[in-house]
């Protein structure tokens, strides 16, 4: 395992990722194609299935680059990010419904400065806006890039939420121009909260589709 603690200073967004025990980061060896679900030979279940069993929030994470589809539980909330987590213990964060971490997914999204692409999605208004990610390398080494995202609203469309009703949603999408790699994120808005979204987590690990329950 890496130290998550052996970055030198870090960012305030980072700190808001590590709040809790247990985000700690696997290294591309022992987690590269591997399945999130069932959990690996000697992992700690129990807090997930104490959480599955009370009746926690979930969504359901797909990674449309690569297949994996599985049931994530909230362990927690803080500041505004909410935590959540696999049974084996891969984990993403959220800010307003945006991407801001992720742990456990091999080439994992260590920060990212999503205050004005919030904004404008939540806002629903087109907007340009920057964005700011940090990634590990693996040598342990901190690996900055920013992109330039236009922001637009894209009209309305129906979709089909995690535990079945369909429903109608605004759809905002922001693309995303870099030195070395472009992406676009879709986001599906219902009473004003991010329902479904396509989230870019990394060129290792490609985009994510997050669904939301009705509730």
């Amino acid at each position: 395992m890496r130290n998550p603690f052996r970055l030198g200073a870090v960012s305030a967004p980072l700190a808001l990722c590590l709040w809790l025990a247990g985000c700690a980061l696997s290294t591309q060896a022992d987690r590269n194609g591997q399945q999130l679900w069932p959990p690996a030979p000697g992992i700690d279940t129990t807090q997930a299935e104490r959480l599955i069993a009370a009746g926690a929030p979930r969504l359901r994470i797909t990674l449309l680059d690569q297949g994996p589809s599985v049931l994530m539980v909230e362990t927690g909330a803080r500041d505004g990010v909410t935590r959540w987590r696999t049974i084996d213990n891969a984990q993403i964060y959220l800010r307003d419904g945006l991407i801001i971490g992720t742990r456990g997914l091999s080439f994992d999204l260590m920060t990212a400065d999503t205050a004005e692409a919030a904004a404008a999605i939540h806002g629903g208004y087109p907007a340009r806006i920057t964005r700011i990610h940090s990634y590990l390398d693996g040598q342990d080494r901190m690996r900055i890039r920013s992109y330039v995202c236009d922001v637009t609203p894209a009209g309305q469309e129906s979709i089909r939420l995690l535990d079945g009703p369909e429903v109608p949603t605004q759809r905002i999408d922001e693309a995303c121009r870099g030195p070395e790699d472009d992406f676009t994120n879709v986001y599906w808005l219902r009473g004003g909260r991010v329902a479904q979204s396509v989230q870019f987590i990394s060129e290792g690990v490609g985009r994510a589709q997050v669904l939301f329950p009705s509730h």
